[in-house]
């Protein structure tokens, strides 16, 4: 049994897994009966024990359920205090949240029913909450804890002992304080909720001023735990109090910028329940029940004066209706004026969401009767012809979300006065489909015909144009405004009213036109720009400038008429589609198809193969594969469809498309040439021409298709070079597809053995795709190889920063090969191969792939497929990988007894070895390699040093000697290496390579043999060491300094000012003069940077000069005003320091410092804002509270005091400008898109709520 568990409780198979676990409670309640349930006798089971300290060895969820059986039919306290936090600290780990989850419930209970108590659960939680990760919290606050409160023996407990995640002892007053706080509000939040709690209100747990802080601070998770008890309450009649109102509306005034798309999400939900409260409170209210209520919730603790005259109203219900309504409406009033001119992209999204929320008269309540509450409250009178205006002008944003929005809003929206005018016909390039729609819709019938006949005449004008010289697409053309609009009148329906066959008869061909005179630009090599070549001759260089702009906007022109075009195809092609709403899919009406004849048909479909296949423009080609996919709707439609109005025989299927194609990739044409395709990069329109076919096959063939489609790419010989790309790309779109994702899984084999070839001789190479000399191929195989890796193991959470794969991105050996039996022998018969035969150097590319792939396969106990076969022949990650400790342990012990000696002869051989050091310090934290591996790894070290010959070995394995050095030899060894490396560089002469980096990491982490050996280095290691230290040694200051004055390049003046920057007290006033040298000379920027951090630092409270003034000033308008958010990080953390050492001794000084460092407040980097907001809290406003200030009440407050910020904030940020009044094609980019000139209105009240809250 023991055999038996340890071996199956792993398997790949949870159907195995599970019924592993289904036998151990078997197992183990036929062992209680046996032994009578005595206790102590089952506690000195050694095969129950075997099996439990086996299972904890790798914990896995079925391991944790294995564990937890043996407590619970055992009644055996198994685990000890550090076995519960090993476990609490694995709820992190997604795939064990559950099974510890209801092992710790059913442990709690347990205590509970055996009247122990459980506060070691409670401290666990509350050092999770406090310490933990991430992951871990939230774990603990949205799995364990609900699950914890709805036991019912647990329920009580923890209503009883509420009190103790409230007190501020040692743990809570230690831990961050944003922490702190976000624990008390968790806990309100769920007692709040909680049925059998006696706490009804977030105010029965937490004081006013504690919600007002959490509110007003940057911490997001803080926060919006406190707007969720602000806006949410078990019982919806429950009215707001004016405190709440106030505290809510102060929120959506600080946090209306939020930039985080999930946080906005967030606060949008908690403000659709806070409109649900309003409505289902409003009966309440009406009635003036519950009075006592209503005047407490009508008094105010934070200004407690401005409600005084509460207690002697008679109609209270009144009073707080009239708070409700006039928080109403000065959310209202913000929102809209959040709509108007120089309003951030952040800012207007938010307001949009909340305007729906705010005025949806659709709502129902509860017992499904219409919402009354919206009229009766006054609601609709206040969307005036103003805020229509505003909403309006949306429609011209730069930022299509804006217009989108703005467009499902003006008519679900009930505006007063709302205009129904038709607008002038605007010929601009920024019209966008939503007015063209609106102008076509708005016209009168008669007209309607009249205007197309106008614009046909407008289109043909523009066409002769620039069929008389191409660069007129350069001007300011009106055509692609003209092909929204016929877009918009596609859109709109109504031009099909007038005439069914105006689509095809006048409309298409017009479109067409455009779209072929427009199609060369596109499909040019020069994304740049184009010029036509028979005047390319340029006379000089000004119209060389002029030239070079016009064959820019050229480009830009025709790109967005392209663009147009290939969107009113797809229009024109769907308006002949109607929704399938069962299958939530669209579907050929046949009533409709009418609209566009067989001659029609075929002309859009022999534009956009010409587009996909040549189009070179990656905006252009992608509008074109939108368009295609709605035309295979309707190809796949006419197949099955009866009763057509024409003969559409003639027309081409999507598969005989493919098969075109397809053809014509692998060289099987019929005539024997292959067709024009472009060779831009990834293929440009060809893998999405592919997928389009293939995602709208109709289910009902079963991908016949898909399977057909690719064993021909997978199965053919002879094909060319430049045709192999385009197939592999074309792979690379199938495999990467998430529509294609279940159907390419049986196809897995093949693809895996594109990339796991061996190596082929140079006459062989053309038979096959196969890596070659030819790059580009090598390129896309890697691609390729990196799409089926991921449709294979999955795609990691967060970004892969080593080489070490995440768990879930990995399969068992037997989970990996019972689905792919092919590729084991295929593995291990290419590694053989590749170790056996001597290979060309550019071969070694073909073992990447195997390697790669080893990484993401893990060792199982029982099958068929042992990864031991691979181990000899493996590089270091992946032996690591595949190994468990202690077969990793035996292996280096083996190692050690047979081959050392002989591995120190070869360079490929030790080199490998050492690599394999290295790995490990990268799988582990110094610290937390396990003690046997490293014990063993220090040993063979000692073995290898002590027999190691310096002499011929080159300069990679001495680097990996030396790396390994730093995590495995002992202090003697180090300095042994250092000595020895020394007298070899100064017997060679070695000035550089990887040697002289791996010893100065060696001796900048050992402060004793730098000071030891300082005298005996040479330059070049000395600046090296520079490079790498985090400290210098106070004693070698005198050598650094005359390094410093000596230095020669920018390379060692860049080394040696990274030193500087990680240690600025080790900077003196001596080297001021150097650095005045080096910044009167010119150097590149990111060297100038890190000069005037050193020169401001060594300024530090010395009295400065009007030039050391001016020279400061100067560079901080360059640093604040760079695009990389790393250059205003460093230079106002330079700028802060020398400010606050500058407040006393220069009070003038300090002040323009901090008006040049205020702006940053509006940066667009979130974490500069929240820096920022952090150092200059206290100088802005005076703020003793534990958490830092939300940046936006910083930022108000200080332009409140100073609107003078705000010309300075629009300096730096260099918001483009319209030119002669008009927008421009080509607008500079701008700096800061999250710069706005709003601020936040009511700024006195919170300055005054955080005066308050200070004392």
């Amino acid at each position: 049994m023991e055999d038996f568990v340890i071996r199956y409780v792993h398997d790949p198979f949870p159907l195995i897994c599970h019924a592993v676990v289904e036998i151990w409670d078997n197992f183990l309640q036929a062992i209680v009966i046996e032994l009578n349930g005595n206790k102590l006798e089952i506690e000195k089971n050694k095969i129950l024990n075997s099996i439990c300290h086996n299972s904890m060895q790798k914990t896995t969820k079925f391991t944790v359920k294995v564990l937890k059986l043996y407590m619970e039919r055992t009644n055996v306290e198994f685990l000890n205090q550090d076995d519960w936090r090993y476990h609490y600290n694995k709820l992190g780990v997604h795939e064990l949240v559950a099974p510890i989850t209801d092992m710790i419930v059913f442990h709690a209970s347990k205590l509970v029913i055996e009247k122990q108590s459980i506060e070691m659960h409670f401290n666990e939680i509350r050092r999770t909450l406090l310490e933990g990760s991430p992951e871990t919290r939230k774990s603990v606050q949205t799995k364990l804890l609900p699950r914890m409160l709805k036991s019912g023996v647990l329920n009580d407990i923890f209503i009883k002992a509420r009190s103790s995640f409230f007190d501020s002892d040692d743990r809570f007053s230690s831990a961050n304080p944003a922490r702190s706080l976000e624990v008390r509000l968790l806990m309100t939040k769920f007692f709040v909720f909680d049925s059998n709690c006696p706490v009804s209100t977030w105010h029965d747990c937490v004081d006013i001023e504690t919600m007002a802080e959490a509110l007003l601070t940057v911490e997001t998770d803080v926060k919006m735990l406190a707007w969720h008890l602000i806006c949410q309450n078990p019982k919806l009649t429950r009215p707001f109090s004016y405190d709440e109102l106030l505290l809510a509306k102060i929120f959506i005034f600080t946090n209306i910028t939020e930039q985080q798309p999930g946080t906005r999400q967030r606060i949008a939900t908690e403000f659709k329940g806070l409109m649900i409260r309003m409505r289902e409170s409003y009966k309440l209210l009406t009635k003036n029940q519950n009075t006592q209520l209503l005047y407490e919730l009508a008094a105010s603790e934070l200004f407690p004066e401005k409600t005084e005259s509460v207690e002697e109203s008679d109609d209270i219900g009144e009073v707080v209706l009239g708070n409700h309504i006039k928080f109403l409406k000065e959310v209202h009033d913000f929102l809209f004026d959040s709509l108007g001119p120089g309003s951030n992209f952040n800012r207007k999204l938010l307001s949009m969401y909340l305007i729906e929320l705010l005025h949806d008269p659709g709502t129902v309540y509860n017992d499904g009767k219409q919402d009354i509450v919206y009229e009766k409250m006054g609601m609709k009178h206040w969307l005036t012809e103003d805020c229509y205006n505003l909403m309006s002008n949306l429609l011209d944003d730069g930022y299509a979300i804006i217009q989108n929005l703005a467009e499902k809003l003006i008519p679900k929206l009930q505006f007063k006065n709302k205009s129904e005018k038709v607008e002038e016909l605007q010929l601009r390039f920024d019209v966008n489909s939503y007015k063209a729609k609106e102008y076509w819709i708005k016209l009168e019938k008669n007209e309607r015909i009249k205007e197309l006949e106008k614009m046909e005449k407008l289109v043909n004008d523009e066409c002769r144009k620039i069929e008389n010289d191409i660069r007129f697409l350069g001007e300011d053309i009106t055509l692609t405004s003209l092909v929204t609009y016929l877009n918009g009148g596609i859109q709109s329906g109504v031009l099909v009213e007038e005439d069914r066959n105006i689509l095809s008869s006048r409309i298409l061909p017009l479109i067409l036109k455009i779209g072929n005179l427009v199609s060369p630009i596109v499909h040019s090599l020069a994304p740049e720009g184009f010029w036509p070549e028979e005047v390319s001759k340029v006379p000089d260089s000004r119209e060389a400038e002029r030239r070079t702009k016009k064959g820019q906007q050229l480009l830009v022109n025709s790109w967005r008429t392209h663009k147009e075009v290939s969107t009113t195809l797809d229009s024109l092609i769907s308006s002949v589609l109607t929704n399938d709403v069962v299958k939530l899919s669209r579907k050929l009406s046949v009533e409709k198809i009418e609209y566009i004849p067989p001659d029609g048909l075929k002309m859009i479909t022999d534009y956009l193969w010409i587009q996909l296949t040549e189009c070179r423009h990656c905006g252009a080609f992608e509008a074109a594969a939108v368009c295609f996919n709605t035309l295979c709707i309707v190809l796949w439609g006419l197949k099955d469809a009866e009763n057509l109005p024409f003969d559409y025989s003639t027309i081409e299927l999507p598969e005989k498309i493919l098969d075109k194609l397809v053809n014509s990739l692998i060289g099987e044409t019929e005539d024997g040439d292959s067709l024009e395709i472009c060779e831009t990069r990834r293929s440009a329109g060809l893998p999405p021409m592919v997928c389009g076919i293939l995602t709208t096959e109709p289910k009902k063939n079963g991908n016949m298709v898909l399977g057909r489609c690719l064993k021909r790419l997978f199965n053919h010989n002879n094909q060319d070079q430049r045709m192999i790309i385009h197939t592999i790309n074309c792979l690379v779109a199938i495999f990467e597809n998430s529509e294609l994702a279940e159907a390419v899984k049986q196809y897995m084999t093949p693809a895996f053995l594109l990339c796991l070839q061996k190596p082929l001789e140079s006459e062989n190479v053309k038979k096959a795709i196969s890596f070659s000399d030819h790059w580009p191929i090598r390129n896309t195989i890697a691609r390729f190889f990196s799409a089926i890796i991921k449709r294979m193991f999955g795609k990691a959470s967060r970004p892969q920063k080593c080489l070490f794969i995440d768990p879930k991105c990995t399969k068992s050996s037997n989970e990996f090969f019972v689905q792919l039996p092919e590729l084991y022998d295929i593995m291990n018969q290419n590694l053989k191969a590749f170790g056996n035969v001597d290979q060309n150097p550019r071969d070694e590319f073909q073992i990447y792939p195997l390697l790669t792939l080893l990484t993401h396969i893990t060792p199982s106990n029982t099958g068929d497929f042992p990864l031991k076969i691979f181990h000899k022949k493996l590089a270091a990650v992946a032996l690591i990988i595949t190994s468990r400790k202690n077969e990793f342990l035996d292996f280096m012990e083996e190692v050690r007894k047979s081959g050392i000696l002989k591995l120190l002869k070869l360079n490929n051989a030790i080199d490998g070895f050492l690599q394999l050091f290295i790995m490990i310090t990268v799988k582990y934290e110094e610290e937390e390699i396990p003690e046997e591996i490293c014990a063993v790894l220090k040993e063979i070290f000692k073995e290898i040093l002590e027999n190691f010959e310096f002499d011929g070995k080159n300069d990679i394995v001495l680097y990996h000697l030396l790396k390994s050095a730093v995590f495995f030899g002992s202090e003697d060894e180090k300095e042994k290496l250092v000595n020895n490396l020394l007298n070899l560089i100064g017997k060679k002469e070695i000035k550089n390579g990887l040697m002289i980096v791996g010893l100065a990491e060696l001796i900048s982490k050992n402060e004793f043999i730098w000071m030891k050996n300082s005298n005996k280095m040479t330059k070049e290691l000395r600046f090296e060491c520079y490079n790498l230290c985090e400290k210098i040694p106070e004693e070698i200051k005198k050598i650094v300094f005359d390094d410093f004055k000596e230095i020669e390049n920018e390379d060692e003046l860049e080394k040696i000012l990274k030193a500087f920057s990680k240690n600025p007290n080790y900077l003196e006033y001596e080297l001021l003069e150097k650095i005045e040298e080096f910044l009167g000379k010119k150097t590149r920027n990111d060297i100038r940077r890190k000069l005037m951090t050193c020169y401001i630092n060594i300024l530090g409270e010395r009295n400065l000069e009007k030039n050391q003034i001016e020279m400061i000033l100067e560079f901080f308008e360059y640093a604040s005003c760079s695009f990389e958010a790393v250059t205003r990080m460093e230079a106002l953390e330079a700028m802060v320091s020398l400010a606050m050492k500058q407040r006393n001794k220069n009070p003038e000084f300090f002040g323009i410092l901090i008006k040049k460092i205020l702006p940053s407040l509006q940066d667009e980097s979130p974490e500069i804002r929240e820096e920022m907001a952090t150092v200059l809290g206290d100088v802005i406003i005076e703020n003793n509270m534990n958490l830092v200030l939300n940046p936006m009440i910083t930022w108000s407050f200080a332009v409140k005091e100073d609107p003078e910020l705000m010309d300075e904030l629009f300096y730096k940020t260099s918001l483009t400008k319209s030119r002669n009044g008009r927008s421009r094609v080509f607008a500079l980019t701008e700096l800061n898109p999250f710069a706005e000139n709003k601020v936040i209105k009511d700024i006195d009240v919170i300055v005054e709520i955080v005066s308050r809250l200070n004392k």
